[in-house]
């Protein structure tokens, strides 16, 4: 009898617990529907672009970038001008990638994309150019953007600067070709039950949507990807004045940082399916382009890390060199896809110059390093334009 009543007793508290938190979800749903203070990119599987955003930011930490800080986007929830009804007579291009495309924490006008547009205007008539990176997204991701958005558009070219993201990526697609409504396969493959229902609740749920977006975050977090001007300004204080004084500080702090990087790419580094993997979603996403009449460029991820001295500082990089590796391995596959389907690569990783001074990590550009990427992508698209959209020549 005492073991039924106790029993009786947990089976009440357990009821009134699944209450409880039932209750509380759907209050913290109302509540995120009224005012939802983390901003959603990604709903489940579903792109979610933040149209006519407006972001301001005071920089007090990084000499890199502006003081004041704008970023805006567009209808679309790309940055850069609207697009023009007639986008058909216009040399139309769009930027895809993740944080190194966006460039969050650089102003409009400072992006490599929007002074990419900028060099264009000097020699092409009609150029119009947006910008479609968002920090974290991989290839996974942009197969969706394709589907989803770009296509609609149908700018005349997309360029793919991809693979700084896709390193942190562990999984593969099960399919090539597949439309957008087998995405599922292609952003949640090998994945348990619970995962799949945890992003089939959050494409319904901003709890559930902000919840798995907050465990991206912080995933990213942990492999080194997080970037705003005091996480960057970190990187630049450590060089300029903590190595100086303290003899081997930054290189210990550099290692410590790089070692989760490191065993979080160790599953890319020992099994060649990931490097594969990332050729197959590159080649789905020229297999989209073409397609769509939309002519694909590939751009090889440029970074920091490697065996040199830096010109700025004098210090020597080789020990930051684990991570450069990795991405070196997935450049070799663009090259090599580029190649393969006939497509341009511009080869950026090895155009660009090794400076902490274009950098404001391993990855991420300064403004004077986007700059220099829009300069080498210029160069390396001009005869190509010249030649496929010869119209345009001013």
């Amino acid at each position: 009898m005492k073991i039924f009543t106790a029993l009786k007793k947990i089976s009440k508290n357990l009821l009134a617990l699944f209450i409880g938190v039932i209750l509380a979800l759907i209050i913290a749903e109302i509540a995120l529907r009224i005012f939802n203070p983390v901003e959603i990119r990604i709903r489940g599987d579903k792109m979610v672009l933040p149209s006519f955003k407006r972001y301001e930011r005071v920089n007090e930490h990084s000499s890199k970038f502006d003081k004041k800080i704008i970023h805006s986007k567009n209808s679309i929830g790309f940055r850069g001008d609207e697009p023009f009804k007639d986008l058909e007579n216009y040399l139309s291009l769009i930027s895809i990638g993740g944080s190194t495309t966006e460039n969050f924490n650089l102003s409009d006008d400072k992006t490599w994309t929007a002074q990419l547009g900028k060099k264009l205007e000097r020699n092409f008539r009609n150029v119009w150019i947006n910008n479609a990176g968002y920090v974290g997204l991989s290839t996974f991701a942009h197969i969706i953007l394709m589907n989803d958005i770009i296509v609609k558009i149908k700018p005349k070219m997309v360029l793919f600067l991809v693979g700084a993201n896709d390193t942190i990526v562990r999984s593969c697609n099960k399919g090539r070709g597949a439309d957008v409504k087998h995405m599922k396969d292609h952003v949640m493959p090998n994945t348990s039950t619970a995962t799949r229902f945890v992003y089939l609740m959050a494409e319904h749920s901003d709890v559930f949507a902000v919840a798995l977006n907050i465990y991206r975050y912080t995933q990213a977090k942990k492999a080194g990807m997080e970037t705003s001007p005091a996480a960057d300004a970190n990187f630049e204080n450590l060089i300029a004045n903590v190595y100086l004084r303290k003899g081997k500080s930054f290189f210990s702090y550099y290692e410590k940082k790089m070692s989760t990087v490191t065993k979080n790419l160790q599953y890319t580094v020992l099994h060649r399916s990931s490097l594969k993997c990332f050729g197959d979603r590159l080649e789905e996403l020229i297999r989209i382009s073409k397609e769509h009449n939309i002519d694909p460029i590939l751009i090889t991820q440029p970074y920091l890390h490697g065996v040199f001295i830096d010109d700025i500082t004098s210090l020597n990089f080789s020990k930051t060199y684990p991570y450069g590796h990795e991405l070196k391995l997935f450049n070799e596959v663009i090259r090599h896809v580029g190649e393969r389907k006939n497509v341009l690569v511009v080869d950026l990783a090895k155009e660009m110059p090794k400076s902490s001074k274009y950098f404001t990590d391993g990855i991420h550009f300064s403004n004077k390093g986007a700059e220099v990427v829009a300069e080498i992508i210029e160069k390396s698209l001009y005869f190509y334009l010249a030649d496929q959209y010869h119209e345009f020549i001013k």
